[in-house]
């Protein structure tokens, strides 16, 4: 565990140096969302927020890194955690913002018939869109969508989710 506090400090201090480099200076991301997907062949749903650090890089290229949470439930009524640090890429045409990037996702399912939950890491691999519905110099509002792919060891999840965010 302490290895992997080590890490985020040292990827987050990774991501804002690479911000710092970005045209304009650092941005940041903040958006909550709405998902759906399907582990072990069941589904789930949730709600969520993102956090991301990064910025454009001229007017055709952006580069967020950041982490996701996803507090979701199972159509069996089982409550899921979903957490992930990633970095996303995109393209900039306009209001529109087409990308994608890597994370790696911990997941936990609690369990009902032990106290143990089920947990595992692994490796996703991300697609984004998004619409800035108000575009000013100082601040987006945006929509967007993201469907992900996360491998769990032997398992994976595949789910999608919706965006509403503010891009400063």
């Amino acid at each position: 565990m302490k290895r992997a506090g080590i890490a985020m400090v040292a990827f987050g201090a990774f991501l804002w140096t690479s911000a710092a480099a970005a045209d304009g200076g650092p941005g940041a991301k903040l958006a909550v969302n709405g998902g759906y997907g399907h582990i072990f062949s069941v589904p789930f749903y949730g709600v969520g927020f993102g956090a991301e650090v990064g910025g454009d890089i001229g007017k055709s290229l952006g580069i967020y890194g950041g982490i996701h949470y996803e507090r979701a439930r199972t159509e069996y009524g089982l409550p899921i955690h979903f957490g992930q640090l990633g970095v996303t890429v995109e393209g900039i045409l306009d209001r529109f913002r087409v990308g994608g990037g890597i994370h790696f996702p911990y997941f936990s399912l609690e369990r009902k018939s032990t106290s143990d939950n089920l947990d595992k890491f692994g490796i996703g691999l991300h697609v984004s869109a998004t619409f800035d519905l108000v575009h000013t110099r100082e601040f987006n509002l945006f929509l967007g969508v993201r469907p992900q792919i996360d491998l769990l060891g032997k398992d994976r999840t595949l789910n999608a989710h919706a965006d509403f965010g503010v891009r400063f």
